[in-house]
């Protein structure tokens, strides 16, 4: 039945699914019937950074009923977690960096001033950040206190905004995430926690919301394309909000953002960090940017974190649910139209309900280019 699809109709539907989106029609395909209909219940979701590494834990719901996802407002996603934490050494003075002293004792050093970004420091880092703080045995980790079904750490670049070199902060960040990968792999392989782990391309997430035709003209005028993506994701997320009834804020009661918004709830805890993107929270400072807020850097439980490294991450676990139930629907269209062939129904019977099918797939398709919004 997908060889009877067109190949922008492929296209379109692994975005849908958050596959790969290149590539030839049978290449598309191949991915799309391979594409694991798992879904995972609880997401924890990870936006990279050192003074700004934001996460989301969600629980996604994982029903398993194909007509519940294809309704309008599909099921609900419940955030457990919502925060951003500044792990660089100057933000927290009694952040032990140096090696735990079983290591140190093997090492026979500790780390260097100039090693504070090193991979050894890295790998310490990630322990103590995901897993917890080996010195005092505890488990308050990010993975061990939420236990994830899966984690998805947004893929870093490797340069910055096509820049030609490649910038000393960069390589830091790369280096704690190949480190948090390592860690977490290992522990995963030996049995220690229960998650599966992924890498997620930032331009997955962006193309399955937004369209991008626009991004060079305004750029130009207005600011760059990376800093008008930010705030997309800033007023996707406040429309979100809006949409749960959670406040009665009607600044961004926008039909063309909140239309067909996902079902999300927001437990009382996250409160402060609701308020911050409902402008509540008057302690806060801007940026120097053309967009004002949008990057604004606001006070939450006492640290302070970026708007759009919130969105992010959240934007991605939200992201993540929705490829999952997608592939579920994906799936029982392509198996019912294999176990029509399996119980002999012949070929106009076929033709027609394969004809169904592929309307109830175009559906599908168009019920989303409606969600999404232009740059």
């Amino acid at each position: 039945m997908l060889s009877r699809l067109k190949l922008d109709t492929l296209r379109k539907l692994s975005k849908l699914c958050g596959l790969e989106t290149s590539g030839t029609k049978s290449r598309l395909i191949e991915n799309i019937q391979k594409a694991s209909s798992h879904r995972s219940r609880i997401v924890l979701s990870v936006d990279m950074g050192i003074r700004n590494l934001a996460y989301a834990v969600v629980d996604t719901g994982a029903a398993d009923h194909v007509s519940d996802f294809e309704s309008k407002r599909g099921e609900c996603l419940k955030v457990l977690a919502w925060d951003v934490v500044n792990l660089h050494p100057e933000a927290d003075p009694d952040l032990d960096l140096e090696l735990d002293s079983q290591v140190e004792n093997l090492a026979g050093n500790f780390i260097s001033s100039n090693e504070m970004f090193g991979p050894v420091a890295a790998a310490s880092l990630a322990y103590r950040t995901f897993i917890g703080s080996p010195e005092q045995k505890r488990s308050d980790g990010i993975v061990t206190m939420y236990k994830p079904d899966l984690i998805a750490i947004e893929r870093q670049r490797h340069r910055t905004v096509g820049a030609k070199s490649v910038f000393e902060w960069t390589i830091r960040v790369n280096t704690f995430e190949s480190a948090i990968h390592g860690l977490l792999h290992g522990l995963i392989r030996t049995g220690i926690i229960g998650s599966a782990i992924c890498a997620i391309p930032p331009v997955r997430v962006r193309n399955y919301w937004f369209r991008s035709s626009n991004v060079r003209d305004k750029s130009s005028s207005i600011a760059s394309s990376s800093t008008i993506l930010k705030r997309a994701k800033v007023d996707l997320v406040r429309s979100w909000i809006a949409a749960s009834g959670l406040t009665k804020e009607t600044a961004y009661e926008d039909t063309n953002i909140t239309r067909l918004c996902p079902t999300i709830e927001f437990g009382s805890s996250l409160n402060p960090i609701v308020e911050v993107f409902n402008g509540k929270v008057s302690a806060r400072r801007r940026q120097k940017s053309n967009i004002g807020e949008d990057v604004s850097i606001a006070k939450v439980g006492g640290r302070n974190g970026k708007l759009d490294d919130l969105a992010d991450s959240l934007v991605q676990a939200v992201s993540i649910a929705e490829w999952q139930r997608n592939r579920v629907i994906v799936k029982d269209i392509i198996e019912g139209d294999a176990n029509r062939k399996l119980h002999g129904f012949g070929r106009e019977a076929r033709d027609h309900a394969d004809e169904d099918r592929i309307t109830r797939m175009l559906n599908l398709l168009e019920s989303h280019e409606q969600r999404m919004q232009d740059l």
